[in-house]
């Protein structure tokens, strides 16, 4: 994994003028951390991992990642992230398999079939590795999620709401992984108010307007 530096600046996010979602906000993480990000319902947690994973601009403020001993944007980033959260959606008319097989493709990653199948044996999917999963429950295909972040070996992870929708062998097996994540020299970024889930936690931001 990559070493690396994130330093958030007082940044701020409005989608109308002086109307915040949230302002002057500063957190800091490298290699090695759980980092937990709270708040109130409507605080702004989720548009804050948005822009922290460069999918929205921030309003001002700056975001400095040192990586490897150099100064990158944020945008550059794309590599070393993945993410998991309940508004982002899969393709449901395909199978795990086949789901997996065209991320690679999208991402320009080889397709790791033996990969795929250790994963789908962690999160216990392997038996529907051919069914579609528009057949899934909410529970399964949110370990689809995991699997699909997991695919390219990020080094950071950032997690919204991370266990919804799990089962307690679906939160056991996420919370081994993020703790192992970071103890193989990776970060984890968790937007929660679930104690079972900032218990993972070493350091925690609260998201304020």
């Amino acid at each position: 994994m990559t070493n690396f530096k994130y330093d958030v600046l007082n940044i701020s996010k409005y989608f109308i003028r002086n109307h915040y979602i949230f302002r002057n906000l500063s957190l800091s993480f490298t290699n090695g951390n759980i980092i937990a990000i709270t708040g109130a319902n409507g605080s702004g947690k989720s548009t804050l991992l948005k822009v922290m994973t460069g999918v929205l601009s921030f309003s001002s403020g700056n975001i400095k990642v040192i990586k490897d001993g150099l100064d990158i944007h944020v945008s550059n980033l794309k590599e070393d992230i993945a993410m998991v959260s309940p508004y982002l959606n899969l393709y449901e008319e395909f199978t795990p398999y086949e789901h997996y097989k065209i991320s690679a493709d999208l991402r320009g990653i080889k397709f790791d079939e033996n990969k795929l199948d250790k994963l789908l044996q962690l999160f216990k999917l392997r038996p529907h590795k051919n069914s579609p999963i528009r057949n899934f429950s909410s529970g399964m295909k949110q370990r689809m999620k995991f699997i699909l972040a997991l695919q390219s070996n990020p080094t950071i992870l950032f997690l919204d709401e991370p266990t919804s929708n799990l089962d307690a062998d679906g939160i056991e097996s996420i919370n081994k992984i993020i703790i192992e994540h970071a103890a193989n020299g990776g970060a984890v970024i968790i937007a929660t108010n679930e104690e079972r889930e900032k218990s993972l936690c070493s350091i925690c931001y609260e998201v304020t307007s």
